[in-house]
């Protein structure tokens, strides 16, 4: 680490936190200002426990047909979604039959497509706890061409009806059937990391929440800023509970951004927004190369525990980062630690942003 005129830059895997020290300074994530527990009219800063549903196992899911400027194209990619997570009958999905209802319901564009929002409602309505949505685009290069020897590019986000908020998300590029199978397979991918760390049983939440909303897209070289509260739903459930939050860039890389070395305890106060960087920490996060979809999770145990060996020492690094890159076996080991030390009252979320270029 070099220090320049008092301040200091460390690029680690996908993330560049400026680091401003003091002489004598001690850098925390800080509690929120009290001020953002209070909701004001239209506000959307505060973190709200949304209701718990009783069942995370078998959570309906509804893949929408995706917007594009060609209706059956749309429709072709979010069919081959829907067919690739049936075959590996681990989710329950809701036909297209399913949705009709709430389609027609709810009114949308002349050309067929409907935007968020709408799915949004048509997701609620048809009673799906997770949406599959997205956008496809050809080429205008290559309007010349005949569909099938067409570039597109397809993004995808996966969304939580109940908050709106996305917690999966993926982009790709290519001719038509290389997309919708390249996003076929990172929705059942996304979707079996994220119902994997569900725990419905759990007297927690964690809450999420990014600087820009439930579907935010950054730019590089800006700041990002996490606000992150554990809310408890049974009076018996403890008051301070141990967090850890694991930022993961494009390649999969998983740092650890919580606990750090200014900041070593896991423990955190139930029913207490924080954020990260805190408002008197003295440095910023922010966002470098590579570009594309990355995302933060957080995990809750109600006893320190150590998933991954490297993160038990922040002598050699300010923030950790995990040697195994993010897939679904690395959350299955963490399912089997957590079988393994006997927690119930764990619990889990996850949140997902766009990082670009411009």
């Amino acid at each position: 680490m070099k220090f320049i005129n008092g301040h200091s830059r460390r690029l680690l895997s996908g993330i560049h936190l400026t680091l401003l020290y003091l002489a004598a300074g001690c850098i925390i994530a800080q509690p929120s200002s009290p001020d953002l527990n209070h909701r004001e009219s239209g506000d959307q800063t505060r973190l709200e426990p949304e209701q718990r549903m009783a069942s995370q196992e078998n959570a309906p899911i509804a893949v929408i047909p995706f917007k594009a400027l060609d209706k059956d194209q749309g429709e072709r990619v979010a069919a081959n979604i829907l067919v690739d997570l049936a075959k590996t009958r681990q989710f329950s999905l809701l036909e297209r039959s399913q949705l009709d209802k709430a389609l027609n319901e709810i009114a949308t564009s002349q050309s067929g497509n409907v935007d968020s929002a709408e799915a949004l409602k048509i997701g609620k309505m048809a009673g799906a706890r997770y949406l599959v949505v997205g956008e496809l685009e050809a080429d205008a290069a290559e309007q010349d061409r005949l569909p099938a020897a067409r570039s597109y590019t397809a993004n995808m986000r996966i969304i939580k009806t109940e908050t709106g908020v996305v917690v999966g998300a993926d982009r790709a590029v290519g001719n038509l059937s290389m997309v919708s199978n390249t996003l076929a397979i990172r929705a059942r991918q996304l979707l079996g990391i994220y119902l994997t760390m569900s725990n419905p049983d759990s007297p927690y939440s964690v809450l999420l929440q990014l600087d820009k909303g439930k579907n935010p897209v950054y730019k590089l070289g800006e700041n990002i800023r996490l606000k992150f509260k554990v809310a408890k739903h049974r009076p018996e459930a403890l008051d301070q509970v141990y967090i850890q939050v694991y930022a993961i860039d494009s390649r999969g890389i998983m740092t650890m951004i919580f606990p750090n070395k200014f900041a070593p305890s896991r423990q955190i106060e139930v029913d207490k927004e924080y954020q990260f960087p805190g408002p008197n920490d003295d440095f910023e996060w922010e966002l470098v190369e590579p570009v594309g979809t990355e995302s933060i999770q957080a995990i809750v145990t109600e006893k320190p525990v150590d998933f991954f060996t490297e993160t038990r020492d922040f002598q050699t690094e300010l923030f950790p980062s995990v040697k195994s890159r993010e897939s679904p076996m690395i959350y299955n080991a963490i399912k089997v630690t957590i079988n393994k030390e006997k927690l119930k009252n764990w619990s889990a979320e996850r949140i997902t942003y766009r990082l670009n270029k411009e």
